[in-house]
């Protein structure tokens, strides 16, 4: 390889070391020089490094700093040292680039052949950073008439064109190497030009050469490019890939290098009409190609279409040192035709939200009391509160059915998602609407006997409410107690005195049979016992049975929906100091367990009567205004005995309830909780149900969530277009980013006053009545969100991805990539909010006090009720 001497002494800058005693006293030599002008960048750009975010980590200090000496400019400059030169000057890039990515394309070494169009080339490859070193070839010197096309300067005439390209890289990048060859290429030196080559770009006007490039090529396997500045026209021969091909696509047949030697600009015309196809040249190009050698010294270029093509071979050579798929062929990149195809941009269509339904508890029957009510309206009114309940993505996983006898509310398992493991969401949110089925029904003075049907199993078998609610420290909620997973079951007999007419007698599961003796059964299960055993029978008038604990022992529920304080004795008929009202409508007697049968995975039945339950009645027009509020909070603080109530409905319910209030306590959970909001963003399963949540104005807004009810700043609204992207979450994902994803939830836990969990003790996983335990914290959390808006809270569920996953295994199946994060993340927030391992969270909760809400999801019709007995 010939390289000119005096070029080579002109086109390098001189990296000086001021630690080296060589370079140290260089350095002395220049300042002596009084036409040598210094300038030291390095203060500023340890300023510009220092504002990057997320710098990667190097070990490069101030001894790898140095003064670069540019003899042609006659100046020396103080810069960084290469790692961070590199990293600040390519920072930009990210992340269209990614580092990784920039490290990989730094090993690539391409040459270049020419350097009028090959100029353009080879600073975009230095500029972008898609090179570790690069190789420039021309013989030619520049002249005034390529300065239309090549970035050069009037400094710059007489110069060697490649030598020029190399200064004005080196001035970009001076630890960018840069070899040269001014000597012209032919057979006998091309080889040695692309020798340790990654690929070859060609951009050379003489026809001989392109030819001998490709040949070369051929030989040594490697990829070639070439961009000719007509209608942007790229063409890339993967010789690396088929080196077999034909130069040219085969375009020149069987044409040999020594058929184009030495042709003049005429006589190469016809040749490059053959390799550009004539038929798809530009019209003035090709109208040109007539008038050289008449009336034109060459074929026309234009500087931008040149620069297009140092942009359109830089976008190749970085997929093929990406080492992504691109085969061998044309394209072309025509800007005349794209400015032709102009149009004017469409804005969305803008579509109108319907108008929205004013919220009341009389939406369906009235009030209780009211004159227009009906048995029929009242049926409907309990189906419409059932309706009401709160569900994961307000999916509604339940069907509703009724007749005059029962109201029937089954797990609808087609409505689940994959959040929803095992269906314990599903579950929870059944739960809740039983709840709100049953105060309704005591509202309205329809309450029955109700029950929860797992499909699987035999027998009666009930979760225990209650016991040993203890405090677990300063800003905790109550707990469960340890050894709570026991069956219970409470009969209650035929009352005395004659039926009603025409009523058969009804037995425990709702048949004919009649009702068996006063009895109380109680069984311990997987050799565990009731901690508050012994407890005594309590027979009221009308043959209920009630379990009694000894005076000193805890609240005991069994069942049903009122809790039982503990009593030595009680007056018979009492219940909360409300009487106890039993029909003789329901004279088949009642029975409050949870059951075994039907299809459905988990059934829960009311039986419709005419009695009352004042505790689950003033719930009533709770449950009907119950929302969830987005909003962000004030951060107020909630009073201690508010907390404390909320404590005290949900261990009402059977479940138990804990809670951080200190702020840093609340930003470590809104760190976990943004994080697991992160993570279901970049599970493409997770993220693509996530968004067929979302409705908008158009949609169908009885089921997902009205994204109006997010609460979303109009900037947040406009990015949540990109957000639903699934191509962008997979880049997103590739480069291990996202925290701006749940950025959004971890503001709105950091802006509330406490972030509290409802929890339940629980079978194991697939227990045939783990289902039963979720639903059951149903009524928990309905209890607690019904108190809590009583008392002016605002009131946000929040499920992170690991909610309802209760084995490590689970959460590899909902997110294999993220599973281990995710474990990681569930344990520290269970320990942040103190749950210990006998408990299990059945909901994440944000309170506070905020805005009411604009919006409220909407749900489903109700079904009507069947009435006609």
């Amino acid at each position: 390889m010939t390289t000119d001497p005096r070029a080579a002494s002109e086109y390098r800058p001189r990296l000086l070391n001021e630690f080296d005693l060589e370079d140290n006293a260089r350095l002395a030599e220049l300042r002596a020089d009084e036409s040598i002008e210094f300038s030291d960048l390095r203060d500023l750009l340890r300023a510009e490094f220092d504002l990057l975010v997320a710098p990667p980590e190097s070990a490069e200090g101030p001894e790898s700093d140095r003064w670069v000496y540019f003899p042609w400019r006659r100046a020396v400059v103080a810069v960084l040292g290469p790692r961070h030169m590199r990293t600040l000057r390519l920072d930009r890039n990210r992340n269209n680039l990614t580092r990784t990515e920039q490290d990989t394309l730094a090993r690539q070494v391409v040459g270049v052949v020419g350097q009028s169009v090959g100029h353009a080339v080879a600073h975009t490859l230095a500029l972008e950073g898609s090179c570790g070193r690069l190789r420039l070839a021309d013989f030619d010197t520049l002249e005034l008439t390529n300065l239309n096309r090549v970035p050069g300067t009037l400094f710059d005439i007489g110069v060697n064109k490649a030598v020029v390209t190399a200064r004005r890289i080196a001035e970009l990048d001076p630890y960018l190497p840069v070899e040269i060859v001014t000597a012209p290429l032919g057979e006998a030196s091309m080889d040695a030009f692309l020798d340790g080559l990654t690929l070859v770009v060609e951009e050379c006007d003489s026809l001989d050469v392109k030819l001998a490039v490709r040949e070369a090529a051929r030989r040594h396997r490697l990829p070639l490019i070439m961009q000719s500045s007509d209608r942007g026209l790229l063409d890339i021969e993967r010789f690396d890939l088929d080196p077999a091909r034909l130069p040219f696509h085969g375009l020149l047949g069987g044409t040999t290098t020594a058929d184009l030697r030495g042709l003049s600009t005429r006589d190469k015309a016809p040749h490059v009409i053959r390799i550009l196809d004539g038929r798809k040249l530009s019209t003035r190009l090709a109208a040109s190609m007539v008038e050289i050698g008449e009336t034109l010294n060459s074929w026309p270029q234009l500087g931008g279409d040149v620069q297009l093509g140092g942009a359109s071979v830089a976008a190749a050579v970085r997929r093929i040192g990406l080492a992504k798929p691109l085969p061998s062929g044309r394209t072309r990149m025509d800007l005349e035709d794209c400015l032709d195809d102009l149009t004017e941009p469409m804005a969305a269509p803008e579509k109108t939200w319907p108008p929205e339904q004013p919220a009341s508890i009389d939406a369906v029957s009235g009030a209780p009391g009211s004159a227009e009510r009906t048995r029929a309206t009242d049926i409907a009114a309990v189906l419409h509160c059932a309706q009401l309940a709160p569900s994961g993505g307000n999916a509604q996983p339940w069907t509703l059915r009724a007749d005059t006898h029962s109201i029937t509310i089954s797990l609808a398992s087609e409505r689940s998602s994959a959040m929803d493991i095992g269906f314990r969401g599903s579950a929870l949110a059944l739960g809740a609407a039983w709840y709100n089925a049953r105060v309704a029904a005591a509202a309205l003075g329809l309450l029955g006997p109700a029950e929860l049907r797992p499909r699987a199993g035999i027998g009666s078998e009930g979760m225990p409410r209650a016991d040993r609610f203890r405090p677990r420290g300063a800003g905790v909620g109550q707990g469960l107690p340890e050894e709570s997973r026991v069956r219970a079951e409470v009969l209650l007999r035929e009352p005395p005195g004659d039926p009603a007419p025409d009523t058969p007698p009804r037995g425990p599961h709702g048949g004919t049979a009649p009702w068996p003796p006063l009895e109380g059964v109680v069984s311990a299960q997987r050799g565990r016992t009731m901690p508050w055993l012994p407890a005594d029978l309590w027979q009221g008038p009308d043959g209920g049975a009630v379990w009694i604990p000894p005076k000193s022992g805890p609240q005991v529920r069994l069942g049903g929906a009122t809790p039982w304080n503990p009593v030595a004795s009680a007056a018979p008929g009492v219940l909360d100091d409300a009487p106890v009202s039993r029909p003789d409508a329901l004279r088949g007697g009642a029975e409050s367990g949870l059951r075994v049968g039907g299809a459905a995975l988990l059934t829960a039945e009311v039986q419709l009567g005419n009695c009352t339950d004042s505790v689950l009645a003033r719930d009533y027009s709770s449950v009907l205004a119950r929302h969830t509020n987005r909003r962000l909070g004030t951060g107020d603080p909630i009073p201690a005995e508010v907390l404390d109530t909320l404590a005290a409905a949900a261990i009402e319910g059977g479940g138990g309830l804990r809670w951080i209030t200190g702020r840093a306590e609340i930003d470590s959970a809104a760190g976990i909780l943004g994080e697991a909001e992160r993570i279901r963003c970049l599970t493409p399963r997770l993220h693509q149900e996530m968004f067929a949540e979302l409705r908008g104005p158009g949609d169908d807004l009885r089921t997902g969530l009205d994204v109006r009810t997010l609460e979303l700043a109009p900037g947040e609204a406009a990015v949540l277009e990109i957000a639903r992207r699934a191509d962008v979450m997979g880049e997103i994902r590739s480069w291990a980013g996202g925290t701006a994803l749940g950025r959004h939830t971890e503001d709105q836990v950091r802006s509330g006053s406490a972030v509290a969990v409802v929890t339940f003790a629980a079978p194991p996983p697939a227990d045939p009545y783990e289902l039963v335990a979720y639903a059951r914290a149903g009524e928990a959390l309905q209890r607690v969100w019904a108190r809590a808006q009583r008392h002016g809270l605002a009131v946000q569920p929040v499920s992170p991805v690991f909610l309802y996953a209760r084995r490590a295994e689970e959460l590899h199946t909902v997110s294999p990539e993220f599973a281990d994060t995710l474990t990681s993340l569930q344990g520290r927030f269970l320990d942040l909010l103190g749950v210990p391992g006998h408990e299990t969270v059945a909901l994440v909760l944000r309170l506070g006090y905020a805005a009411e809400v604009t919006v409220r999801s909407r749900r489903l019709p109700v079904p009507d009720a069947e009435t006609r007995g």
